[in-house]
């Protein structure tokens, strides 16, 4: 199981018209569940930052509303922006990577894709708003007993994030990852007890 070590999202800001747009926030479809089942994800922070290659990194944290999953985040960086007459607007194009975290105190899960996402304001705004036009998610990492209820799955919708210097930013990855780390800690010590009473 890979440690966290540097996981950032991106983000930028555009306004585009004649495009279709999407009213709900931000949820995960599962691509082989029955078409009303997706999961949605209650944000509770959002934060982003523009790095100096130009790249938006985000992070939205949410309470657990999966299962028993306690915290759940979506990290995104966004390499380039599409902009009319300049970049490609077709959402089947990428420029954008996404992680999925799910974490309880035993447990983690991590799904990973790639995607679009188009922005409704501009990079480095006091606030800004974008939408995940198409994204695609996998399980690639997951503790042992974990179930993957969602298999492969579509990312889309709109979030919001507020500017965040690079240590505000820094310190709130920190906090995940070190929380991502003690559940890794305790799923190994669980099964580790698990294997020695079965002796």
């Amino acid at each position: 199981m890979k440690y966290l070590a540097t996981i950032l999202i991106a983000l930028t800001a555009l306004t585009l018209t004649g495009c279709g747009t999407s009213t709900y926030p931000l949820r995960i479809e599962p691509v082989k569940a029955k078409s009303d089942f997706s999961v949605e994800p209650q944000i509770t922070e959002g934060l982003y930052r523009v790095d100096s290659d130009g790249d938006v990194h985000v992070l939205l944290r949410a309470g657990g509303d999966l299962g028993n999953w306690r915290e759940q985040f979506v990290l995104m960086r966004i390499f380039w922006r599409p902009a009319g007459g300049k970049t490609t607007l077709d959402p089947s194009a990428l420029n954008a990577t996404f992680r999925y975290v799910l974490i309880n105190d035993t447990q983690v899960a991590q799904y990973e894709g790639a995607g679009f996402v188009r922005f409704s304001d501009n990079p480095g705004e006091e606030q800004i708003s974008a939408r995940v036009v198409d994204g695609d998610l996998r399980l690639t990492e997951a503790t042992q007993d974990v179930k993957d209820t969602l298999g492969r799955s579509a990312i889309r919708g709109r979030f919001t994030a507020k500017l965040a210097n690079a240590k505000v930013m820094s310190d709130a990855l920190q906090a995940q990852r070190d929380y991502y780390q003690r559940s890794l800690e305790a799923a190994r010590r669980t099964k580790a007890a698990e294997e020695t009473k079965g002796k």
